[in-house]
């Protein structure tokens, strides 16, 4: 399945609780004075060792600085303390809670990318399903929900998906490659074809790709697939 992992960093509007000074780190994230934001970071932490809004800020200023190791280490730290005051709150709240903040949206999303990029699916699935909310109107994201799925062979849930990137992203042949490919792990010949027509029609590269592609060898034996793909 084609596409390249690619981190988004919108910063969306606060529509939910966080900490205080929030809108002060916000502030001076937006107008990169990143020296002064990563002080009132370092110093929220020695008072606080579970803010999340600093890891959230250092996160993403050390993704903007090219600090990938910096920002992957602050990433790690807001998903330990955020799963332990979720934990704290689902004691309290009964199972069912989920801790979800419109602050942090963004982290969530690339939360999810990070992971996917590691073929860590589970934990991927958990933090794109907290960014769903702000993202479902996003092609990529449900490119990378259905990476998730089809790295789990779940491959009729990753159709799914990609169709609905298809619907947002109408000229991107790549999508209608990905659900052809789906649905050629099921086996399921004339939808296959159905789809890959869809992406021929854009881009004709994909003809011989899947040609070659192993994901549509339980199709190849199909009449109708063998004339798709002829040269």
């Amino acid at each position: 399945m084609k596409r390249s992992i690619f981190l988004i960093l919108l910063i969306s509007a606060p529509l939910a609780w966080a900490g205080d000074n929030y809108q002060q780190m916000d502030r001076l994230f937006r107008t990169k004075q990143y020296s002064d934001l990563e002080n009132i970071c370092q110093n929220r932490l020695k008072a606080n060792s579970r803010s999340l809004d600093s890891y959230y800020f250092l996160s993403l200023m050390k993704l903007n600085q090219g600090k990938g190791q910096d920002a992957v280490d602050s990433m790690m730290n807001f998903e330990k303390y955020h799963n332990e005051i979720e934990t704290e709150e689902r004691e309290k709240k009964g199972k069912g809670y989920n801790l979800v903040d419109a602050y942090y949206m963004d982290l969530y999303y690339f939360l999810g990318q990070y992971y996917v990029g590691q073929k860590k699916f589970d934990r991927a699935l958990v933090w794109l399903g907290k960014a769903k909310p702000h993202y479902s109107d996003d092609p990529a994201f449900h490119f990378f929900y259905g990476r998730c799925y089809a790295g789990q062979g779940d491959y009729a849930s990753a159709a799914k998906e990609f169709q609905k990137q298809a619907l947002l992203e109408p000229k991107d042949p790549s999508s209608a490659y990905n659900v052809a490919s789906c649905y050629a792990q099921q086996g399921k010949a004339g939808d296959t074809v159905e789809w890959l027509k869809k992406a021929v029609a854009i881009d004709t590269k994909y003809k011989e790709q899947a040609s070659k592609d192993e994901s549509f060898k339980k199709v190849k034996g199909a009449k109708a697939f063998q004339d798709l793909i002829a040269p």
